[in-house]
């Protein structure tokens, strides 16, 4: 027996044991738990296997033990077969110290993997997939009786269940759901009645001053804002559109609005089709055909936008997915509610009609809609942000709302309790790893900080923390609602970090992160991953090279052949699902073919005994050919039919398809896009969330194989009348051959609709039993998914993903969850990021910088929707406010002097900032008057002075010696962002290339990032201002302060570093693109001797003469003493100066310098020999 320490120092033995099952622990403090490990003696696992941790604990007289999650291998020590693993039902071993239970239903199962994400690591077991837990890990102490083994003891009432072989897959516990009543009782897909009916009256208000009631009316008042934000731009344009198709004014009191005014609308119908601007309208609408996705049966659907409307699909925003769209051929008396979940590029550029997936709703299937059928789309309000948080909300129960009391605003203007993990447990944290406190030992006399009670005084402390951050580290760490506000550069994001290091290394479970978008996210996991490897990241979506291989969908995938649970269910499921498909595809087939099956008639019994011997016995029989063919092949309905089959074409259709052919290239190379000017940040995280629950994980497309529904041929029918007498006549008749050719069809056609009749209900039964097997497969899928983040430490997502993985998080039972961007988060959203068992919730924004965003304005305004819970709380709940900046020099930090006051103070840091090179001042703004212009049909903007003077002044900077990586440019509107890139490019190429790296992002894109020079284009120049409308109060304080020092103007003034002097500094001053020095510097020469000795010929500039190409004459003199004769920027070589040289045989010359020493004359000697001849020799 030996003597081991936990985490505290206390002693406790560890007994070994020689078979799979508990280990004995004692402790010398009975009101600890304590934490043994040992190693498994026999039977050795088969591969990698992870220790086996047990807690003990004495409740009364009964002892409880249970596994905690593993966290170090235990390596491999001799091979034994799978049979010999104790969890499987032949093992013959068992524990002398435990029962057969036990050992087989409460032993975490850990084994190595054969290949990792992307096989770069190379990843030996299952927790080793969510990464590798350092060592301090190995002794961590279990603060609760839900740590990460799988949350479950002995006495709790969940149980797990294991398949024949591999992990144990968790049962999922389901909540209880309220009664539906009230606003609980709201549909989710919108109604009829919903998008006909008037603006409501009694919409309640977001309760800032005064507390709420009780939890259900706190609830109700945001489910009913949000579905009014949601539906109110959808409702108002369809009723608009009805109007206009009705082709009437109204000017009643029927459609008053809030304020009981009568709404007016315009007198004719042009100007009312500009009143649709919340709305989208597309033409020619069909149904193409089916495929199978995650959630239920998909339609694919054709349509046609306006002729001549150019939309440039790569980069609009229409028809995304998650987008609701509404189906109607009736100016919606009938509708059909669909949402678009596939967008494919592929299908939105052919020639043809453009197509999308539509998943409708309803129970009906559809397969044939006539063509006068069109679709609206709601451009203002995205439905899938709205429709996963509507249905959290209603699901909610009062009873079990964590912080309820303080959310409802009973407990006001008085701290948060700490909360409950800490008050089952020696709040003793340890804080040696937090480096910003280097002295506590010394100063505190320990490392170890009871921080419910002794923290030291923070001016004993050396420490980089300002006095700010070290009290919001206190108030995350002890309240058990902590709200953290923090102006911009004060370190909020660090606090975070520094917070969150801490509750990893002193409790135990998992920590969920939330964000609004995947951007904070996956900036924030990244800082976390610097201390804690062991994280996931829900959402396939990350931009992160980092985070990438930590989503929960590569873990998933990696694990996919290796380690994956035995999951029977789920693999039964599946089979059910794809017999399905297999029934729906054979009827689909039927459906779109044109004629009947012969089959359909003998079973119905449309044709008698003598009817179907005629029919496969015509004319031909007695022909030469016929014992030739293969009757089992021939379709004799077919052939009955031939003379009425037609073809859907006609020269109109051709005509068409040719213009649409014409029209393609308007259609896809508009360079500006379209979007209605949104958050597209949140936007795209959004749309990045509802295709990560659409997509299967397999291949990462929309499953099942394409079915069409349309055939291109059909039994005409039309302009063909007869009798019912003639018909029964016609059926009647023996040889059904001799039934006229017109009157087949309309026989056929009555037929077929029998066909439709019958298949539609059975497609409708199939479709209804596919949604219900894809709902279990999904919970099934989801045991898998809550096996693998169990093994996590930390867990990140979006607060949209939070609301859509509600069940998720229930399972997962986390008690901490921290909110980054809370305060621009929707109230609604961190409501439906709580499960029953949060205890901690750790908000951090900055109210005064962003508040949410909301479709109406009309919710914020009046109903005060755009007030976070942040916001909300700060109001009268106790906040540490974050006050020293250490991000902005201090003439930029007195801008904010108008929000935050003078509370907040520079850092020493911001003081040693180099002026900006080339420019007279480091802030500035320019003022003109140019005005802005739409794109297009959308609500984005342009304006062309602004992008303009933005590129030319980013690559003026470049010229003065700045990286590109060192500059930033910032828009308030998408279009702006998207002309700039391309001005960016197009400058790259006549200048310097690095130009077009420079960043151009949209201002709320860029939040909680940095750079060292920021350029600013607010677009709006028009009296409206926009955007900036809204605190047009805010921005007159700042052109007051901007005024008073003198740092706004038409010009910018740029100085030369050159040319300048003290005294008499050289100014170029700028109004207009065209007015920037061509090499940055002035306008003035270099006049700077180059090594070469000349004066440089270029323009005033920054950058070294190495590139500069001297064109004038050389002044290096060559070795034999001529001066060289090229130009200077032309190496010299070998002189080429003529020389004359004078042999000794006398045959005078004049050759190259360069060839002096390598002469020999060529010419013929001509000396007399002794013998009288000439010689010839040279």
């Amino acid at each position: 027996m030996s003597s081991k320490k936990n985490d505290w120092g206390q002693q406790f033995t560890e007994e070994p044991f020689d078979a799979w099952g508990t280990i004995k622990t004692s402790t010398n403090d009975s009101e600890t738990k304590a934490v043994g490990w040992t190693k498994v003696v026999k039977p050795a696992p088969t591969k990698n296997q992870k220790l086996i941790w047990m807690e003990t604990s004495k409740e009364g007289s009964e002892q409880n033990e249970r596994p905690l999650w593993a966290h170090e291998t235990l390596k491999k020590e001799q091979e034994t077969k799978k049979d010999e693993l104790p969890w499987n039902s032949k093992s013959t071993t068992k524990s002398k110290n435990v029962s057969s239970e036990v050992s087989k239903e409460q032993v975490s199962w850990v084994s190595d993997m054969s290949e990792s994400y992307d096989n770069s690591t190379n990843v030996n077991s299952w927790n080793k997939i969510s990464s590798k837990s350092s060592t301090r890990n190995k002794q961590r102490i279990s603060s609760s009786s839900n740590t990460r083994s799988g949350r479950h003891s002995s006495n709790s009432k969940q149980q797990s269940r294991r398949d024949d072989k591999g992990p144990i897959l968790p049962e999922l516990i389901e909540l209880e759901k309220p009664e539906k009543k009230g606003f609980r009782a709201i549909p989710i897909i919108p109604t009829k009645e919903e998008l006909f009916a008037k603006r409501p009256k009694d919409l309640p208000v977001n309760k800032l001053d005064e507390p709420y009631e009780n939890v259900d009316e706190y609830l109700s008042t945001h489910c009913r804002l949000l579905r009014e934000d949601c539906m109110r731009p959808l409702r108002e344009g369809i009723q608009k559109l009805r109007r206009i198709n009705n082709g009437r004014k109204q000017k009643t009191g029927d459609n008053d609005d809030e304020d009981g005014e009568a709404v007016e609308y315009a007198d004719d119908e042009a100007e009312m089709q500009e009143e649709l601007s919340d709305i989208r309208v597309y033409e020619h609408i069909q149904i193409v055909g089916i495929t199978f996705a995650n959630m239920g049966i998909v339609h694919r659907i054709s349509f046609r936008t306006k002729y001549g409307e150019r939309i440039t699909w790569s980069q609009s925003k229409r028809l995304i997915s998650g987008t609701l769209v509404v189906f109607t051929n009736d100016n919606f008396e009938n509708m059909v509610v669909g949402t678009v979940v596939n967008r494919s590029l592929d299908l939105l550029t052919q020639p043809s009609d453009l197509q999308i997936d539509v998943l409708l709703s309803g129970e009906t299937f559809h397969y044939n809609w006539p063509t006068n059928y069109i679709m609206v789309e709601c451009t203002s309000a995205y439905f899938e942000a709205y429709r996963h948080v509507q249905k959290v909300l209603q699901e909610l129960d009062p009873e079990t709302l964590p912080f309820k009391s303080h959310f409802m605003g009973h407990d006001r203007d008085k701290e948060t309790p700490p909360p409950q993990y800490l008050l089952k447990r020696q709040p003793v944290y340890e804080f040696k790893n937090l480096e910003a406190i280097k002295n506590l030992e010394k100063s505190n006399g320990t490392t170890m900080i009871d921080i419910k009670d002794s923290w030291p005084s923070y001016d004993q402390l050396d420490t980089s923390l300002h006095m700010s951050q070290y009290e919001a580290i206190w108030r995350m760490l002890t309240h058990c609602v902590a709200l953290i506000q923090g102006p911009p550069g004060t370190g909020k994001t660090y606090v975070g970090l520094s917070a969150i290091r801490l509750l990893l290394e002193n409790t135990s479970g998992l920590i969920i992160i939330a964000c609004q978008t995947n951007h904070a996210l996956d900036q924030f996991l990244e800082g976390i991953q610097e201390f804690e490897p062991d994280i996931i990241r829900l959402g396939s979506r990350s931009k992160s090279e980092k985070i990438i291989p930590r989503t929960l969908y590569n873990i998933s995938r990696a694990l996919k052949d290796t380690e994956q649970p035995n999951n029977k269910a789920r693999r039964q499921l599946m089979k059910e699902r794809r017999f399905i498909e297999g029934k729906m595809k054979q009827l689909c087939e039927e459906i779109s073919n044109p004629c009947i099956s012969l089959d359909f008639i003998k079973e119905q019994e449309l044709l008698n005994d003598e009817q179907l011997t005629s029919l496969q016995q015509d004319d031909w029989v007695t022909s030469q050919d016929y014992m030739t063919v293969d009757e089992s092949n021939r379709d004799f309905i077919r052939e009955w039919l031939e003379p009425v089959i037609r073809i859907h074409s006609s020269k109109h259709d051709a005509l068409e398809h040719q213009l649409a052919q014409m029209d393609l290239e308007g259609r896809i190379v508009t360079e500006e896009n379209d979007d209605t000017e949104v958050d597209e940040e949140l936007l795209e995280t959004i749309e990045a969330e509802f295709q990560d629950g659409l997509l299967r994980d397999e291949n990462q497309k929309l499953y099942g194989d394409f079915v069409h529904l349309r055939s291109e041929e059909y039994v005409e029918d039309e302009n063909e009348f007869f009798t019912d007498n003639e018909l029964k006549e016609f059926e009647s008749t023996d040889d059904v051959w001799t039934i006229p050719e017109n009157a087949r069809a309309v026989i056929h056609n009555k037929w077929k609709r029998k066909k439709m009749q019958k298949a539609q209900k059975e497609l409708e039964n199939l479709s209804f039993k596919y949604a219900e097997i894809c709902a279990k497969i999904k919970k099934e899928r989801m045991r898998e998914d809550i096996l693998i983040l169990q093994g996590a430490r930390v867990v990140g997502m979006t607060t949209t993903a939070a609301a859509k993985n509600h069940d998720l998080l229930v399972n997962l039972k986390p008690k901490i969850i921290m909110l980054e961007e809370a305060a621009e988060t929707l109230e609604a959203h961190i409501i439906t990021a709580l499960t029953p068992s949060t205890e901690h919730l750790i908000l951090i924004g900055d109210h005064e910088q962003l508040r949410p965003s909301t479709a109406v304005y009309e919710m914020a305004g009046k109903h005060k929707l755009d007030v976070s819970l942040f916001e909300r709380l700060t109001g009268f709940l106790p906040f540490t406010r974050l006050s020293e900046q250490r991000r902005m020099r201090p003439i930029i930090r007195q801008l904010l002097t108008p929000i935050y006051g003078t509370e907040i103070e520079d850092a020493p840091n911001v003081h040693e900032y180099p002026d900006v090179i080339g420019m007279t001042e480091n802030l500035f703004f320019i003022n003109h008057e140019e005005e802005e212009k739409n794109v297009h049909d959308s609500k984005t903007k342009i304006n062309e002075h602004e992008a303009t003077m933005c590129a030319k002044l980013a690559g003026y900077l470049v010229k003065m010696g700045y990286e590109s990586s060192q500059i930033t440019i910032l828009c308030m509107y998408t279009g702006q962002r998207e002309r700039i890139k391309k001005l960016l490019r197009e400058e790259a190429s006549k200048s310097v290339d690095s130009i077009r790296s420079i960043k151009v992002a949209s201002v709320d894109g860029f939040q909680g990032e940095e750079n060292d020079i920021i350029l600013l284009s607010l677009v709006r120049s028009s009296p409206q201002r926009g955007q900036l409308a809204e605190k047009s109060a805010l921005w007159l304080k700042v052109l007051m302060i901007l005024e008073g020092m003198k740092k706004i103007g038409k010009r910018l003034k740029l100085i030369c570093p050159k040319h300048s002097t003290r005294i008499e500094p050289v100014i170029t001053s700028v109004e207009w693109a065209g007015e920037f020095p061509p090499d940055g510097g002035c306008f003035k020469k270099c006049g700077e001797l180059m090594d070469c000795g000349h004066l440089c010929p270029r323009g005033c500039h920054i950058d070294s003469h190495d590139r500069v190409a001297c064109r004038e004459p050389c002044l290096r003199t060559l070795p034999c003493g001529h001066p060289c004769k090229k130009e200077c920027r032309r190496p010299c070589g070998p002189c080429d100066v003529p020389v004359e040289i004078n042999p000794k045989c006398g045959h005078k010359r004049e050759i190259a310098c360069q060839m002096l020493n390598e002469y020999k004359c060529s010419d013929k000697c001509g000396k007399k020999l002794r013998c009288g001849h000439q010689a010839s020799v040279f």
